[in-house]
């Protein structure tokens, strides 16, 4: 079953590498899911994977916990995060993202959970899954999240956030180097950790890019 999904894994970056991703796509957007699925790193909702819809909070929450893979993890914990308005269906993936300091709240006993996620939300939160530190400034502040993730070579969005747009990002991620030098992509420090397999790892194309248009 291994082989067989590395080798659809394969298949689906293999079309990527030839497809036109110049701008937002909804093939390339598709195919990018594919295969960040058959990694395990991401899930759709019950419409399928929604790409075309503006990713909440809450949601890119999850998306990032199970690109973490870390789900497992969360669902083991007990919520304490101090944020009132999180449903319980998004507490444990927000739990874990607040207790190891990757994501806050606006400060007000809230997480905007149902608010609409942004690209320099997003880039924040993949910026200090990489290593890098936005306390007390020390690589980089958080109004200014979308230019050093792009200086670094995380591929973001024009303008808008869409799933599509979160998807591009969480796959243009695998090709960055983590902020400490130790792994040349997060792809192997996720598969060194057993997140997803050193075949899988292997298939990560660098340059790959969605935008929106």
């Amino acid at each position: 079953m291994r082989k067989i999904t590395t080798a659809i894994t394969a298949i689906l970056l293999a079309a990527m590498m030839t497809a036109g991703i110049s701008a937002y796509d909804a093939e390339t957007a598709e195919k990018q899911a594919d295969a960040l699925n058959q990694m395990g790193l991401f899930k759709g909702t019950e419409n399928g994977y929604d790409l075309d819809k503006v990713p909440t909070r809450a949601q890119s929450s999850v998306m990032l916990v199970r690109f973490l893979g870390k789900e497992e993890e969360a669902l083991s914990l007990e919520y304490t995060a101090p944020f009132n308005d999180v449903d319980d269906w998004a507490k444990p993936y927000i739990q874990y993202l607040w207790q190891n300091g990757l994501a806050n709240g606006y400060g007000d006993g809230t997480y905007g959970a149902e608010d609409p996620c942004t690209a320099q939300m997003y880039a924040t939160i993949v910026l200090r899954v990489l290593g890098y530190s936005d306390k007390d400034a020390k690589d980089f502040t958080y109004d200014k999240a979308i230019e050093f993730a792009t200086e670094k070579g995380l591929e973001c969005p024009a303008e808008g956030f869409l799933r599509g747009d979160m998807v591009g990002m969480t796959y243009s991620a695998l090709s960055m180097e983590t902020a400490d030098g130790e792994y040349e992509r997060l792809a192997d420090r996720l598969a060194a950790d057993g997140t997803i397999s050193e075949e899988q790892s292997g298939t990560i194309v660098s340059g790959l890019r969605v935008e929106r248009k």
